[in-house]
C-alpha cells in the first residue's frame, strides 16, 4: 500500500475537472482512490474558492451570452424579427444550484470536507513575515495567505485524525516548498501535481502482483499445451494441406506431436497506462503460442531430381559411385 491513505484536493484540480462536474480524469482518480481505500477530501477554503470561481466564470459567460443575445436582436430586426425578453435567474439561485450539485457529488463519491482552520492572525503573520512557503513575495507584494489556508487546514485534519502523512493533489508548485510548515507540524504531506503521478504510485504498489499473475498465466498455458499435444497434432493435420508445405507435395503423410517454443501474453494496459478505461470481473487475454511441428509428407520428384538421377546413371555408367536416390 502506498505511505498515504488520505488525498486532499487543491482548487486547481477541482477547476480543472470543472467542479461540480466530473471530468473522466477525475472520475478514474476516485475509482482508484475506491481501490486502494484512500480516501477524498477537499478543505473547505478549497471549496469556497471553487464557489466564487465558478460564480465568476458564470458571470463572464452571462456578460458574453447577453452581448450575443443583443447583436441577434439587431440583427432580426432588419427582417421585423426579434427575441423576447429572457429574464436570467438571479445569482443567488445558480448558487443554491452550485451547491446542491457539489453536495451531490460529494456523497456520490464518498468525499469529505475538512474544515477551515482556526489559527489565529498571528500565526498567518508569522508564516507572512518570514516569508515561509506557501507565502511568497510576488513583485513588492507577498502572496498566499489563501494557499496558507488551505495547507495549515490539511495539517490541523491531519492533527485530529492522528494521521503522520498524507497527499495533496495540486497543480500549483507553491506545495512543493511546503516542508518547514508540515514539518514543524510533525506532519509528512506529499505533494502530488497531476493525476497522472497518483497513478504511477498506485501501479507501482501493484505491479508486482500483476507481474507474478502474468507469469503464472504463462506457466499454465504450457502446462495445457504439453498436455493436449495429441489434440493439437490433430487439429494441425485438420487444416494443413499439401500445397502448404511444397509446390510439390500431394500428401501429408503424417504430423508430430508439437513442441512449445513460447508463449506470449500482451501485458495488459494496466498498469503501464493511466486510464481511465472500462475494467470488468472475468476480462480475457489474447495469447500467442509458437509450436514446433515435424510434418511429414510425399512428394512428387522435380525437375531437380530428374536431374540428379540422370547424374548418377551417367556416373554409374562411368564406374563412379551412383548417386542415391
Amino acid at each position: 500500500m502506498p505511505d498515504f491513505d488520505r488525498l486532499y484536493l487543491d482548487t486547481t484540480i477541482l477547476r480543472k475537472s470543472n467542479w461540480p462536474h466530473v471530468s473522466a480524469e477525475l472520475g478514474f482518480l476516485l475509482e482508484l482512490a475506491r481501490n486502494f481505500a484512500i480516501e477524498i477530501l477537499i478543505p473547505e477554503p478549497v471549496e469556497i474558492e471553487r464557489e466564487e470561481q465558478w460564480i465568476r466564470e458564470l458571470g463572464a459567460a452571462s456578460q458574453k451570452w447577453e452581448a450575443a443575445t443583443a447583436k441577434r436582436s439587431d440583427v432580426l430586426k432588419a427582417v421585423g424579427g426579434g427575441l423576447d425578453e429572457q429574464r436570467a435567474d438571479q445569482p443567488d439561485a445558480f448558487r443554491e444550484r452550485y451547491k446542491t450539485a457539489a453536495q451531490l457529488v460529494k456523497e456520490a463519491n464518498g468525499i469529505k470536507t475538512v474544515p477551515m482552520t482556526t489559527r489565529s492572525p498571528a500565526e498567518f503573520f508569522r508564516l507572512a513575515v518570514t516569508r515561509t512557503p506557501p507565502f511568497q513575495i510576488a513583485g513588492d507584494k507577498i502572496t498566499g495567505f489563501q494557499d496558507a489556508t488551505i495547507l495549515l487546514s490539511i495539517v490541523d485534519d491531519l492533527i485530529a485524525c492522528g494521521k503522520p502523512s498524507c497527499a495533496l493533489l495540486s497543480e500549483d508548485d507553491v506545495f512543493s516548498k511546503i516542508g518547514a510548515v508540515s514539518q514543524s507540524e510533525g506532519k509528512t504531506i506529499r505533494h502530488l501535481r497531476t493525476i497522472e503521478d497518483v497513478w504511477k504510485i498506485l501501479s507501482e504498489e501493484i505491479r508486482p502482483e500483476l507481474v507474478k499473475w502474468w507469469e503464472q498465466q504463462r506457466a499454465a498455458i504450457k502446462v495445457e499445451v504439453a498436455a493436449q499435444q495429441e489434440q493439437i497434432s490433430q487439429l494441425i493435420g485438420v487444416f494443413v494441406t499439401p500445397d502448404m508445405i511444397d509446390y510439390r507435395a500431394r500428401t501429408v503423410e503424417s504430423v508430430g506431436l508439437p513442441r512449445l517454443i513460447s508463449v506470449d501474453i500482451p501485458f495488459p494496459r494496466f498498469p503501464l497506462e493511466p486510464g481511465p478505461y472500462p475494467t470488468r470481473e472475468g476480462t480475457t487475454h489474447k495469447i500467442s503460442a509458437t509450436l514446433f511441428v515435424e510434418v511429414r509428407a510425399l512428394a512428387s520428384r522435380g525437375l531437380g531430381g530428374f536431374a540428379a538421377l540422370l547424374s548418377g546413371q551417367f556416373l554409374d555408367r562411368s564406374g563412379a559411385k551412383a548417386a542415391e536416390s
